[in-house]
């Protein structure tokens, strides 16, 4: 399992700071927080992130990833 600190979840995603936090407050993104109260530590683990990705990906993305999988798929 690989934990990510929050500067490295926000530029895997691609987010800022502000917006990482929001969606982990949020409940949209899972987070590892370690401690209590302002000096807990928060993490993320990359495969939460990952899931994120995928729950995120537009109907457009989805189809053309379903389209590869068939063309590279060998069909019986």
């Amino acid at each position: 399992m690989e934990l990510l600190t929050r500067q490295e979840a926000a530029t895997y995603l691609r987010l800022s700071l502000r917006k990482l936090d929001a969606l982990s407050t949020n409940g949209e993104l899972r987070r590892v927080k370690l401690g209590e109260g302002q000096r807990a530590r928060v993490l993320f683990r990359k495969e939460d992130l990952e899931a994120f990705i995928q729950a995120n990906l537009s109907d457009d993305q989805v189809d053309i990833t379903r389209k590869v999988i068939e063309i590279v798929r060998p069909r019986n």
